[in-house]
């Protein structure tokens, strides 16, 4: 969880928090950056909600 966390402190507008063993994600993103949160998210190996990202146009 605490690479997870620091894997994202870096990205602006990205928001995580954990319920029980999943990271919920939200926030305005590039498709760059959902790129790079995706690797970050299965190098964690972390089940996650990115439902809450939407894409900056």
């Amino acid at each position: 969880m605490q690479q997870v966390k620091d894997g994202l402190k870096d990205m602006a507008g990205v928001t995580v928090e954990f319920a029980g063993d999943k990271a919920v994600l939200k926030g305005e993103v590039t498709k760059a950056q959902r790129m790079t949160i995706m690797q970050l998210l299965a190098a964690a190996k972390v089940l996650s909600d990115v439902t809450g990202l939407t894409d900056k146009k």
